[in-house]
């Protein structure tokens, strides 16, 4: 999984998607330019900022979204 890309790391300047130790993308926030590219990106708007204007993943909701066959977030 580890070399696998999803189309929101694709588009990221500032290469701030990282792997967790269970292999989810993670957006490391010391990275992150909020620029946003990654949120119009997901295709199934797991991407989103919080109240600090901090990018971030909702982890649970790709996983079970790309369990359940939703979205096209396919790896490339």
């Amino acid at each position: 999984m580890a070399n696998k890309k999803y189309p929101c790391e694709d588009v990221c300047p500032a290469d701030a998607f990282q792997i967790d130790r269970d292999g989810h993308f993670q957006i490391d926030p010391e990275w992150c330019i909020v620029c946003e590219a990654c949120m119009y990106e997901c295709p199934i708007e797991a991407i989103y900022p919080n109240k600090y204007l901090i990018i971030q993943v909702n982890v649970k909701w790709c996983v079970a979204k790309e369990n359940a066959g939703i979205g096209e977030c396919k790896y490339w």
